[in-house]
């Protein structure tokens, strides 16, 4: 029996195939895999014949195990049908993982900006201006030159760091 993963199914050409969803009608109106219709196991028998020979057919329950037994079926009869490992659930657990992905890389641009912004702002007399002088005035930084800058994670690396690259952007 043949068996393909979420992530391989989101790249199948949807033209090609079929994906039926074998859960519950109520639970397919829930929400389904992009694509899917569904044919709930109970109607399958009466139904498999909506199915063309000429395209793949994917199947998907909830836990991509009991789609086994209905891939196996449609094998027997002719149908080049795949199994959709971990079914529904893994389509769910992978559209949370990239949502949350998605929230967190969003709220550490926020949070960078927002440390930025104040580094800028409470230190632009103190220390931004005599570092911008100073490095123009003594030549500190010339064209070619590589800096390193460890970063520590305080305030101060990270000042010092936005220092050096707003400083290497500009042309001196």
């Amino acid at each position: 029996m043949k068996a393909i993963t979420i992530e391989e199914l989101e790249t199948v050409d949807p033209s090609t195939c079929c994906i039926v969803d074998i859960r519950p009608e109520d639970q397919y109106k829930r929400g389904t895999f992009p694509g899917a219709f569904n044919i709930p196991m109970e109607q399958f028998d009466e139904r498999k014949r909506e199915l063309s020979k000429e395209k793949s057919v994917y199947l998907l329950c909830h836990t991509g195990e009991r789609s086994q037994a209905y891939t196996e079926k449609l094998e027997e009869e002719g149908y080049d049908a795949v199994n959709v490992s971990g079914g529904y659930r893994a389509y769910l657990k992978l559209s949370l993982s990239r949502y949350m992905r998605k929230e967190s890389e969003e709220k550490c641009r926020e949070k960078t900006i927002e440390i930025e912004r104040s580094i800028i702002k409470k230190f632009r007399k103190s220390v931004w201006r005599p570092f911008t002088k100073a490095l123009n005035e003594y030549r500190l930084i010339q064209e070619g030159d590589r800096i390193a800058v460890c970063i520590s994670g305080g305030k101060d690396s990270m000042l010092l760091a936005k220092l050096i690259y707003r400083q290497k952007t500009v042309k001196l």
